[in-house]
Parts: structure tokens; C-alpha cells; sequence
């Protein structure tokens, strides 16, 4: 298009400069001839022009075309000379006639966007730039097509509805996963107002309930198939976990190369996913996945039951961690519950599969050891355990922290009392080794 308007300034400037030598008035009948022929002169450089060229005079009739104005209309110039503004655009008023008029009379260029029907009927969109020419006596119009340009902007527009009005959240990233944009319901989901979300890692609503692994995974199949789909278990700003439906789409650029991420989310927690959702929640532990004092209290039942069948030992250990919360009040909950979290991980590498780890609550866990051998392989797992919790922990800022614990244990059929009254000997076993200096363990007497 720049090439094009120098052909035209350049062309337009010699006519009107070879115009100007013309004395006598526009209103010489004379005049609308020798602007032909003067257009004529510039006929084949405005034709190499993709813009449409009109030439008005000042009742609106057209005085001259290019090429591409024909083309654009479906009319041959013959059929094209003569015809006034009305003729060719259905849209415009006599109004805005007239205001065009004044704005070129004034010496001023004009801009404005209107309809243009063809030949066959047919309306299309166009942008029209007007340059005055003879002193306002003469309108010239440089026309272009945007029909296509106002398709995208409709679509654009239509697509800005649906991410405004989205039940689902819709949350853009760039390639390194730095949050861009996202909508209302986003907000609405996650409790995070925009400003709060903009500039941060889409990864900032981790729960912890998965290890690295699951995210690692969800990456490679996001580069290898560009897009993802799954269920995430993410915290609300209040701290609420929440599982969500979530389908991350990568979009390409012109040369195919991911130039953003597109994630689309739907709160599945109170969804068709309730239930089995609710009945995960009612017997595992929403921070580390473990089994809870409910699941915990079912195992311990069937576990009774194997043992009088296949007359075997069991152990139930109650575990409190000594010294937790000055840890957790002093750098925070998170803190915390990554402790928590790496706790139950190295308790879990020293007991068997068939084995039981349970969050009580709080920093308290439950272990129940079914077919043991004897007391000895009781206290083998135990010290193990104890000494794997003793082990000093790594803070984000690379501060070291130590904790230790305090375990009591009952074993079965030995303590021959129902499961409930199991775990509470197991309680008082433990608090007798918190009253003994702790970082050791008690057994039920």
C-alpha cells in the first residue's frame, strides 16, 4: 500500500499542478472534460493501483474510475461515469452526503468507513480516505475492501464474548507458563482477583497433591501432542483444595512454533464428579493422600479379622511429631505442609505394601503393621522410622530444620480389645514416650 499511495500522491500532484493552469471556473462547461483528459494521462499509473480510485465532482457524480474500482463493483467504466454516491453505496444519507461535501470544501481530508453494492447486488465493507482536489471542488476517494478485515473483527468480537462469559475458566499463558490473561470464572474458581493473577505461574494454585512426576508427565504429553487433558487437584486462595477438569491447548504461530498456552478449566468438586470426589475426601487426607482416621479404622477391622483367621501379630503405632509448630508458625503453613509431606514419604519407604499409613490430623500419623513376626521386627520398622524423621530437613531457603517423634504402640491379640479401643492404648502409649523425653517410642502396657 505505500508504494501504491506514492504512485498515487505522485500522479495526483501532477494533475492538480497541471490543473491549476486552467483558468477558467469550475463551472465552465468545459472544466469536467479536461479533468478527464488530465486523468487520462494518469490512467495506466492508477491502475497499477489495488486501491479503488473515485473521482466526485460536486454533486456527487462520478467523474472518473481506476481498474480496480471496476473490479471491485462489477461495472465497466462506461457504466461507472456518471453515477452518484447514492448508486453505489446503500447506506450512506443525504446527510452525510452533505458532510462530505463541507469537509472537502474545506480543504480537509475525510475518513470514514461505509457499504459498497456491486453490480450484482452484493454488499461489501469498505474503508474510503477522500482527498479534496480543485479546491474542495473535486472529491478524490481512495477505497478499500475490508470485508474480510471486519469478518475477523466480528469473530475477534464474538470470541472476546465467550471468554468474558465463559462459565469455564480460560486462563492464556505464555511458553513459559507466566499467566497472560485470564477471565471471570477463573477469578470465580480460584478466588484470586485478576491483578492477582496476571504475571504469576500458572502452577501457582499447586495443592502439593501431586509429586513431580505427574507434572513432568503432563508436560511431555503437552509438547509431544500439544494439548492435555486431565484432572488437577489445586488450592483456592482461602486454602480450600479443589479438583478441576483441566484441557491446556498450545497454539502455534504462523511458522508452527507454540507461542502460547491456553488452558480451560471446570470445577469438577461440586460437578458430575461429586461423588466419587466426595468419597475420596471422606476417607483420604486431602494434603498427603494418606488414609484417614476413618479408612484408617476400617483397615484396622479387616486386619483384626485376618489375624484371628491366620492366628498372626499386628502392631498399631500412633506417631505425633514433637516440635512441629514452632516449625510451622515460624515459616509458615506451607512450610508446614511440605514437611508433613516429606514425613509421610519417608515413613512409607519403611514399611511393606500390605502395610497401613494414616494422617490422624494435625502433625499426628497412624501405622498399622499387620503380620508381623514378633516384637523385634515391630521395633525394627519403628526405629527406622524414627530415625528417618530425625533426618535433618531442607527449607525452600535452604535453612535446615530437625523434628522427631514420639511413637506408641499396641499389638494385637496381645492388647485383645476392640479396633477404636486399639488406637486410643496406641494414644497413651505415645504420650507416655512424649512424657519420657520423647524421640522414642512406648509400648502399651
Amino acid at each position: 500500500m505505500g508504494k501504491d499511495k506514492d504512485i498515487l500522491q505522485n500522479n495526483f500532484t501532477g494533475i492538480h499542478s497541471f490543473d491549476n493552469t486552467n483558468t477558467k471556473s469550475i463551472l465552465d462547461k468545459s472544466e469536467p472534460i479536461q479533468i478527464e483528459e488530465q486523468l487520462q494521462l494518469a490512467d495506466l499509473a492508477l491502475n497499477i493501483i489495488t486501491d479503488a480510485i473515485y473521482l466526485f465532482n460536486d454533486k456527487r457524480e462520478i467523474r472518473y474510475v481506476n481498474k480496480a474500482a471496476c473490479d471491485a463493483l462489477g461495472y465497466s467504466k462506461e457504466e461507472l461515469i456518471g453515477k452518484t454516491s447514492f448508486d453505489i453505496d446503500p447506506v450512506i444519507t443525504a446527510d452525510e452526503v452533505q458532510n462530505i461535501v463541507e469537509t472537502i470544501r474545506s480543504n480537509n481530508v475525510k475518513y470514514f468507513e461505509t457499504k459498497h453494492k456491486r453490480k450484482d447486488g452484493s454488499i461489501f465493507s469498505v474503508e474510503i480516505t477522500t482527498y479534496p482536489y480543485m479546491n474542495g471542488r473535486y472529491a478524490l476517494h481512495v477505497v478499500k475492501d475490508v470485508t474480510e478485515r471486519k469478518k475477523t473483527e466480528e469473530k475477534l468480537k464474538l470470541l472476546a464474548s465467550v471468554f468474558t462469559s465463559a462459565k469455564e475458566g480460560i486462563v492464556i499463558t505464555d511458553t513459559k507458563g507466566i499467566i497472560v490473561e485470564a477471565n471471570e470464572a477463573y477469578s470465580l474458581i480460584t478466588g484470586y482477583p485478576n491483578d492477582e493473577i496476571i504475571g504469576q505461574n500458572a502452577g501457582f494454585l499447586k495443592s502439593d497433591k501431586h509429586d513431580k512426576a505427574f507434572y513432568k508427565n503432563m508436560w511431555n504429553e503437552l509438547i509431544q501432542n500439544k494439548y492435555w487433558i486431565g484432572e488437577i487437584w489445586n488450592r483456592r486462595k482461602n486454602g480450600e483444595i479443589f479438583v478441576e477438569r483441566l484441557t491446556i491447548s498450545a497454539i502455534s504461530d504462523s511458522e508452527g512454533k507454540t507461542s502460547s498456552y491456553v488452558g480451560l478449566m471446570s470445577d469438577i468438586t461440586t460437578g458430575k464428579d461429586y461423588e466419587s470426589t466426595l468419597e475420596r475426601m471422606a476417607f483420604y487426607d486431602s494434603l498427603t493422600g494418606l488414609p484417614n482416621r476413618l479408612l484408617f479404622a476400617e483397615r484396622i477391622n479387616q486386619a483384626m479379622m485376618i489375624s484371628k483367621r491366620l492366628n498372626t501379630m499386628m502392631a498399631i503405632c500412633y506417631v505425633d511429631l514433637d516440635e512441629f509448630k514452632p516449625v510451622n508458625d515460624g515459616f509458615g503453613h506451607s512450610v508446614g505442609d511440605n514437611l508433613l509431606l516429606e514425613i509421610a514419604n519417608r515413613m512409607q519407604t519403611h514399611v511393606r505394601e500390605s502395610d497401613t499409613i494414616a494422617r490422624i490430623g494435625g502433625d499426628e500419623f497412624a501405622i498399622l503393621l499387620i503380620n508381623i513376626k514378633g516384637i523385634d521386627e515391630c521395633e525394627t520398622i519403628i526405629a527406622k522410622i524414627l530415625d528417618s524423621i530425625n533426618e535433618p530437613f531442607i527449607l525452600p531457603n535452604n535453612e535446615k530444620v530437625n523434628v522427631t517423634a514420639s511413637i506408641g504402640v499396641t499389638l494385637y491379640p496381645h492388647d485383645n480389645v476392640p479396633s477404636d479401643i486399639l488406637l486410643r492404648h496406641a494414644d497413651q502409649a505415645m504420650y507416655l514416650a512424649k512424657e519420657s523425653g520423647k524421640n522414642q517410642y512406648v509400648f502399651h502396657s
